[in-house]
């Protein structure tokens, strides 16, 4: 029994290890995304374009691996430590419905829909 409960939380060691990342890596892409962007619109430079659209993917790729990660984590909270949940369950915030109200804004910046971008500026006139 004690080589079993080990077991599971080493298992929940490596999720939260894990998922520990992504929520920072998300936060940390999202301001460079930010960034890539208003650089784009302000200088007309496809380059930084191109860059926030590659980063927005990886974006798109880290958080569907804090979702993976973070999902077993509820689980394992309740079945490892069911005293701590028991007392703590409505302390500490829902997974589910707290995943959910980024969702739709994460899914949106990640499909580039062409009704999402922002258009970029037309080119000055030429110089005469």
């Amino acid at each position: 029994m004690e080589q079993a409960l080990g077991v599971h939380r080493l298992h929940f060691a490596f999720t939260v290890t894990f998922h520990y990342i992504f929520p920072q890596l998300t936060m940390g892409l999202a301001l460079l995304i930010l960034y890539l962007k208003t650089k784009a619109l302000r200088t007309s430079d496809e380059h930084y374009n191109h860059a926030a659209r590659f980063w927005g993917r990886i974006f798109g790729i880290n958080f569907v691996l804090g979702v993976v990660t973070g999902i077993p984590m509820e689980f394992q909270f309740g079945t490892n430590w069911a005293q701590f949940s028991r007392a703590a369950g409505s302390v500490r915030p829902g997974g589910l419905p707290e995943w959910t109200k980024g969702a739709a804004s994460k899914a949106v910046v990640v499909s580039g829909s062409p009704w999402v971008q922002i258009p970029h500026p037309p080119p000055p006139p030429p110089r005469v």
